[in-house]
């Protein structure tokens, strides 16, 4: 196969632009090739762009944080997406401490940490924020159950076991979850 490219030689100035045609013959293995490195650099973008989306994204919530847009929904924001990128759970930190001053018996923003926390895991953090929460909601079954997976994860299979069952008895829809075996 022969292909004709046109390229633009280097002139003193625009108009004296005068157009190159290069022949050359194209293999099969040249398209392959031109096809990978095309592929690998829409790959290399795409990755460039969602990064960058999620940097813009992260910007955008802790500026409403600082200027109290909806300050409440931007935080619980802010720390899913620093929970679900690996990349950006060091950012979370300081807005923990202001979610945790700012709305200390909120239930979503606390749930919101638990979940850091445990994606994360930082098993002791999780645990002590699935105490202050038990504290607060002793019969939402959520919580409950949150704090039995807390257990499992750090082995304490009869406290799991108990949380549990406690979740069981406040919503039979838990009964379902028999991952925990009994002791």
């Amino acid at each position: 196969m022969k292909s004709v490219v046109t390229f633009l030689s280097s002139a003193s100035s625009i108009s004296n632009l005068k157009p190159i045609n290069i022949n050359f013959k194209s293999s099969a293995m040249d398209t392959i090739i031109f096809g990978l490195l095309s592929g690998l650099l829409f790959v290399t973008l795409g990755t460039f762009m969602y990064r960058i989306s999620d940097k813009v994204k992260l910007a955008s919530l802790k500026s409403k944080i600082e200027h109290s847009e909806d300050k409440k929904g931007a935080l619980i924001k802010l720390l899913y997406l620093c929970t679900t990128k690996e990349s950006m759970r060091l950012e979370a930190i300081p807005y923990i401490k202001i979610a945790e001053e700012t709305y200390p018996i909120d239930k979503q923003i606390n749930i919101s940490i638990f979940f850091y926390y445990t994606i994360g895991h930082d098993l002791d953090s999780a645990l002590r924020k699935a105490d202050e929460l038990y504290s607060s909601f002793p019969d939402d079954p959520d919580i409950v159950f949150g704090k039995a997976l807390t257990h499992l994860r750090r082995d304490e299979i009869e406290l799991a076991n108990e949380y549990r069952d406690n979740a069981i008895a406040l919503d039979k829809s838990y009964a379902k979850n028999k991952f925990i075996k009994d002791i």
